[in-house]
């Protein structure tokens, strides 16, 4: 429901929508809000239970999104798969300027993919 709402936003520049436990489903929910406004600016989606399959949804809104600069996912479990996805859009994007990803056990792989 909140994602249908956000998709007629024009006002709302920031979203917290921490602790709220949306999953991979809220994830693909708010991602395609993503996909279409142009308002929001900084979204915190920690500590959700987010793993790589919302991470790939939210990093394609990325690809598509010239809006967001700040986006925070700590505390999730999007992996090196997850980190991979938003990487490989982040090289499209030139929006974002701050991403966290504290504590998503990223490991070695991701964490270079996400240098390059």
């Amino acid at each position: 429901a909140l994602a249908e709402a956000l998709k007629k936003n024009s006002s709302i520049s920031t979203i917290d929508l921490s602790r709220n436990e949306i999953g991979d489903e809220g994830a693909k929910a708010f991602a395609e809000v993503l996909k279409i406004d142009k308002s929001i600016t900084t979204i915190d989606l920690g500590w959700n239970n987010i793993d790589a399959e919302g991470a790939k949804a939210l990093a394609e809104a990325l690809r598509i999104n010239a809006s967001i600069t700040d986006i925070d996912l700590r505390d999730n479990q999007i992996g090196a798969e997850g980190a991979k996805a938003l990487a490989e859009a982040l090289k499209n994007n030139a929006s974002v300027t701050t991403i966290n990803l504290f504590n998503n056990e990223i490991g070695a792989e991701g964490a270079k993919a996400l240098a390059e």
